[in-house]
């Protein structure tokens, strides 16, 4: 990783992918009538595939981690990879998540829950033409 990371980082050109929110950030964005914030993960862990264990303590670090910087509740959370389990959605909702969103809507098992909501995806390198095309499909 640090190979790869230091190789990208001398590239000026792919700073948006390196120049994350920072806590200052977070304050100044929570702040807004406008934006909620929600958690994405503490690891950006892919949650189909750790034990139960980790996703709760995962769940349950990005939440208090939020939490105590914003000083609000935080109830949102948009799976990694939009990646859950049957047993992962009921953990989220027991940890305090009330909404979940994801990139697809169905459980690996195929079974559809209205708990997960349909999101899509930012990238800075998608021009706002194309995004804005995404949100009226609702899909890449």
């Amino acid at each position: 990783m640090q190979v790869v990371s230091s190789a990208f980082k001398d590239k000026p050109e792919l700073d948006a992918y390196w120049h994350l929110m920072d806590e200052a950030d977070l304050k100044r964005l929570s702040s807004s009538p406008l934006v909620e914030i929600g958690s994405h993960g503490h690891f950006h862990n892919n949650y189909a595939s750790i034990s139960t264990y980790e996703v709760s303590m995962d769940l349950l670090q990005s939440k208090q981690y939020l939490e105590e910087v914003i000083d609000q509740e935080v109830t949102l959370l948009a799976y990694p990879d939009g990646s859950y389990t049957k047993e992962v959605v009921n953990l989220a909702e027991e940890v305090g998540y009330h909404f979940q969103f994801s990139t697809g809507s169905l459980y690996p098992e195929g079974d559809p829950d209205l708990r997960i909501h349909h999101r899509l995806g930012i990238n800075p390198y998608i021009g706002q033409g194309y995004h804005a095309k995404a949100m009226i499909d609702g899909f890449y």
